[in-house]
């Protein structure tokens, strides 16, 4: 047995496996962290929000820059299931909002040195508790804790926060206001990689244990 092709045969064998490893991984991305807050005034009624104006009243890390400015467009959310139009006063559990993607819209942005579109998709709501009082002063309200989804600016960041939209009065007295604040969150660590890096350690060894067989039986 050739010593030299043999060692050949498991450095190729060794580069291929950490080259599927590698392929595997994630390609890199701007992922972002801090958090940020939208306020403004909507449109409430019993089964939905319009979001009618924003500001942005909390920033901080990637998102300080955004700081009061008001150029978010938000996508209105439907709950269900539909309580009609005139539904008794009380509170419903468990309403839920279908996934949105792009349910806000930041438009373009620069965070460090990357320039791209600022967006955060929704996930599908299932916990969505709506109140509505209808004495002494009527109103509605709408909570969904916790709100959570992903940011996309040339990559995805998870985050997670809560929304609170709420209307008061009625008619020309009706004030209807809205908070929504989002947190990022903590990147989860790939399940595949660990898996193909183990694959990979225990090819090596049985071809590593083969070729040591074959050289003591030549020996």
């Amino acid at each position: 047995m050739n010593l030299r092709h043999l060692g050949f045969q498991t450095l190729l064998l060794g580069t291929a496996i950490t080259a599927s490893v590698v392929a595997s991984a994630p390609a890199q991305a701007v992922a972002l962290f801090g958090s940020i807050g939208l306020t403004g005034s909507s449109m409430v009624t019993p089964n939905g929000v319009t979001f009618l104006t924003d500001t942005v009243n909390i920033a901080s890390g990637n998102f300080t820059g955004l700081l009061n400015s008001d150029t978010a467009t938000l996508k209105p959310l439907v709950f269900t299931p539909a309580l009609g139009t005139n539904p008794a006063a009380g509170i419903y559990s468990n309403r839920g909002v279908a996934a949105l993607p792009s349910f806000i819209d930041f438009g373009t942005v620069t965070i460090g040195a990357t320039t791209a579109t600022l967006t955060f998709d929704l996930d599908e709501v299932s916990n969505a508790v709506t109140t509505i009082v209808k004495s002494p002063v009527f109103g509605i309200s709408h909570n969904i804790n916790p709100l959570t989804g992903k940011f996309n600016f040339n990559g995805q960041t998870i985050a997670a926060g809560f929304l609170q939209a709420s209307v008061s009065g009625s008619g020309a007295n009706a004030a209807s206001t809205y908070q929504i604040t989002l947190s990022t969150q903590p990147i989860p660590t790939p399940a595949l990689l660990p898996g193909l890096m183990a694959m990979g350690a225990a090819a090596l060894r049985k071809r590593r244990e083969a070729e040591e067989e074959t050289l003591d039986a030549e020996v």
